[in-house]
């Protein structure tokens, strides 16, 4: 409600998580994203190593040209529930599952998170080998047309990248 399209999705999903109208020349984050054909059934593997505690980083899946329908995964150092799963509709973003603790990943080493989605809408995040959310949620049905890193602040280093599920469902 009340976002106006910047004609670029990452910054217009940046602006819907953040509830702030999004704006070009005073913008103070990175994004980059892929277009691909990726199934509801999902698994998202990536490692990064981070430096400062403050920013926030997000990342995920969307659909459509403009992104107004996603997942993302919203690291926030230094916060109580550092880590957030997102669901973006047009009806807004609302945080479906969390992870109520404080993480700390500002020690420039490489940490590994797996993400799935099985067909059945459960979805489990994996930091560094243990399962630190899991939640169902069946609203968004339909394949995803990319995946996307936003950084809003702070210094992430993305090592690798792997997506399972690149054949959309039928």
């Amino acid at each position: 409600p009340g976002q106006t399209s910047t004609g670029n999705p990452a910054l217009d999903i940046l602006g819907t998580i953040l509830n702030q109208p999004t704006q070009t020349s005073t913008a103070q984050y990175a994004a980059i994203y892929t277009p691909v054909k990726v199934s509801n059934e999902f698994l998202v593997k990536f490692d990064f190593a981070s430096s400062e505690k403050f920013g926030r980083m997000d990342f995920g899946l969307y659909q459509g040209s403009g992104g107004s329908s996603a997942y993302r995964l919203a690291y926030l150092p230094n916060q109580k529930d550092s880590l957030r799963l997102v669901r973006l509709t047009s009806s807004g973003a609302t945080v479906i599952g969390s992870y109520k603790k404080t993480v700390s990943l500002e020690d420039y080493q490489r940490h590994l998170f797996e993400w799935s989605r099985d067909k059945n809408g459960v979805m489990s995040v994996k930091l560094d080998g243990q399962e630190i959310i899991r939640v169902t949620d069946k609203t968004i049905t339909k394949p995803f047309d990319g995946f996307l890193f936003v950084n809003g602040g702070g210094s992430y280093y993305i090592r690798t990248v792997s997506v399972e599920g690149l054949k959309p469902q039928t």
